[in-house]
């Protein structure tokens, strides 16, 4: 499941760094009863330091002290109870649990309109939105989206942007792709965070190679490369897209070696791309007159979208995440 770089952006990491090691810190007092809202904010920081240093594990015995405060906290302090139900959110998420982590995440936002903080309630709707568009429920996603550009929170509106910008090119609706992710990678760019905007560049780069536009595609991925290259995920991630776009282009051998590459970097599940990235593989195999190699390629992208829907409960959103994402549509088709 694509879940990279919505964690990234919970966790307050850069797209595809490491997590932030960090030693635990000295155990928390016992709180008072009730707990008070200052040792809940030194319990939620706590939580968060364990998710973001990979020791979510850790945070389970705080999660059972804050987990049965909240019917309390909803009534008289919607702030903390957003705080609690947003550290959830992420737990679920970095657990595989899409459907706990969304319904926590949209539970959050609640909470904090409650409470009168419109910058936490779109963070938690842009995670929302961001985690709608990856199962596929579009109108969902847009829903989200849109609640969280119109709060015009800056570092929220980039990346809302940017998802936005997907959800339009999984539609098909390429130019408004493509004006919303130039947009958002400005942002990014601005703002200095070099991953966030190699990552809206590949999405100009995917639509530019979708409308027939192989140059400018291709230009769009190796600037997206380039801002990508720290870490074996983006580049993995850019790679993928310059294959695509080199194959618009027409330069089907380079697209080959670029697809191989992208492949090689990958060891194991990559949190972010891989369906997109069997399928450039298949693709430039496909292309290069590798049929075999196409064919395997192709039946590992099928395999790890059946492994991913098998972990979804409700039938509307894997029905979604199995025929509304293009990406993985594209996947389930029978084999040439």
């Amino acid at each position: 499941m694509d879940s990279g770089l919505l964690l990234a952006a919970r966790l307050q990491l850069p797209p595809f760094s490491p997590l932030a090691p960090s030693p635990p810190g000295e155990p928390l007092a016992a709180p008072s009863s009730p707990p008070s809202a200052a040792w809940i904010r030194e319990a939620l920081g706590a939580v968060h330091q364990h998710q973001r240093a990979g020791r979510s594990r850790d945070a389970w015995p705080l999660f059972r002290v804050l987990e049965p405060l909240l019917g309390e906290l909803a009534a008289r302090d919607p702030a903390s109870a957003g705080g609690v139900l947003g550290a959830l959110a992420t737990q679920a998420l970095v657990e595989g649990d899409w459907e706990a982590g969304l319904d926590r995440a949209r539970r959050a936002a609640e909470a904090f309109d409650r409470a009168g903080d419109a910058g936490a309630a779109a963070e938690e709707r842009a995670s929302l939105g961001a985690g709608y568009r990856m199962l596929g429920a579009w109108q969902a996603a847009e829903t989200a989206l849109g609640s969280a550009l119109a709060a015009g929170i800056g570092s929220v509106t980039a990346r809302a942007r940017l998802d936005l910008a997907r959800v339009r090119a999984a539609q098909g609706t390429m130019a408004e792709a493509r004006e919303l992710s130039a947009a958002a990678a400005g942002s990014f760019a601005d703002a200095g965070e070099t991953a966030w905007e190699g990552v809206a560049r590949t999405v100009i780069a995917d639509a530019a190679a979708v409308t027939g536009e192989g140059a400018l595609a291709v230009v769009e991925a190796r600037r997206a490369a380039e801002r990508l290259a720290s870490s074996a995920g983006g580049r993995a991630l850019a790679g993928a897209a310059l294959a695509r776009a080199l194959l618009a282009a027409g330069e089907v051998a380079g697209a080959l070696v670029v697809a191989e590459q992208a492949r090689g970097e990958v060891t194991g599940r990559l949190d972010e791309g891989e369906i997109p990235l069997w399928l450039a593989v298949a693709a430039a195999r496909g292309a290069a007159g590798d049929r075999a190699g196409a064919d395997a390629a192709a039946s590992e992208a099928r395999r790890r979208v059946l492994a991913d829907a098998g972990k979804l409960r409700d039938p509307a959103l894997r029905r979604a995440f199995l025929e509304a994402v293009p990406a993985h549509r594209k996947a389930l088709e029978p084999l040439r």
